[in-house]
């Protein structure tokens, strides 16, 4: 039963990493950002867009941004929900 047990968690680690790696790329490469509608309102310099691009991470490398994304999930680190303005652990919680 233990045998049993180890192989599903072996085979359960590297699964779930590579299902978060595709489903990470993919929505990282989709067409537009969070910050592309501020882009559209005249009323907002481009330099708002551009430094909260910077200060979100999202002129690193896919790569990095994975690193990143995984260490906070890691560590209970679920992030901000703009949608609802309260953190994700809250709402799943």
């Amino acid at each position: 039963m233990g045998r049993y047990l180890l192989r599903r968690l072996l085979i359960a680690v590297p699964s779930l990493l590579g299902i978060s790696v595709v489903l990470f790329t993919v929505l990282a490469l989709a067409p537009g950002d969070p910050f592309g509608e501020l882009a559209s309102n005249p009323n907002v310099p481009p330099e708002v867009g551009a430094a909260l691009r910077e200060k979100f991470g999202l002129n690193d490398p896919i790569m990095l941004r994975y690193l990143h994304w995984l260490s906070a999930m890691l560590h209970g680190d679920w992030g901000f929900s703009f949608v609802s303005r309260m953190d994700v652990d809250t709402l799943i919680l």
